[in-house]
């Protein structure tokens, strides 16, 4: 009984570490593919994977994050275990570009699908999110399901000087 929560935020913990590490190698895949692309996966790179790749045996339809993360492994032409439905929870924000914030956020949840608010359950209250700077960060969910800043800024609200006033286009996990 005593070794009940111990054992439990044992595997939140985990859970978080595992995430922690496929952040970074995602993050990795990111700037390789920006490096050979010139972007990070949009609906412009798969056109240009489609055209060199008609034979492509990778299931690369839809706008979720999971598609769009699935360019990414062109070259295996088999898409990870982590990207497949139902499996991946994080959403992915497109059409950013290297200018600006080295802490801008690229991948982060769990996020509830089609909102800006985070699901507390799977790490226990806390969100994480890839940065361009390659690192992961770990941020505590609000009561309110958002995420906030040091300075106390929502990280997802078009305020934030991330996003110069516009609102980040997110693309929710399958």
């Amino acid at each position: 009984i005593f070794l009940a929560p111990m054992l439990i935020r044992s595997a939140t913990s985990s859970k978080r570490t595992e995430a922690i590490n496929t952040f970074q190698e995602l993050g990795l895949a990111l700037f390789a593919f920006n490096e050979q692309y010139g972007s990070f996966p949009s609906k412009d790179t798969l056109a240009i994977i489609e055209a060199e790749r008609p034979n492509l045996n990778l299931d690369l339809s839809g706008d979720s994050s999971n598609a769009l993360l699935r360019q990414l492994y062109v070259d295996t032409n088999s898409s990870p275990e982590a990207l497949k439905k139902g499996k991946f929870h994080f959403a992915y924000i497109s059409g950013l570009s290297f200018a600006g914030y080295p802490s801008k956020p690229i991948v982060l949840g769990p996020i509830i699908p089609g909102t800006t608010k985070f699901d507390p359950k799977p790490f226990d209250g806390y969100a994480m999110a890839l940065r361009f700077d390659n690192s992961a960060g770990i941020y505590k969910i609000n009561k309110d399901g958002h995420i906030y800043d040091k300075d106390g800024i929502d990280i997802l609200s078009p305020n934030h000087p991330f996003w110069n006033g516009k609102a980040p286009l997110i693309h929710y996990p399958e």
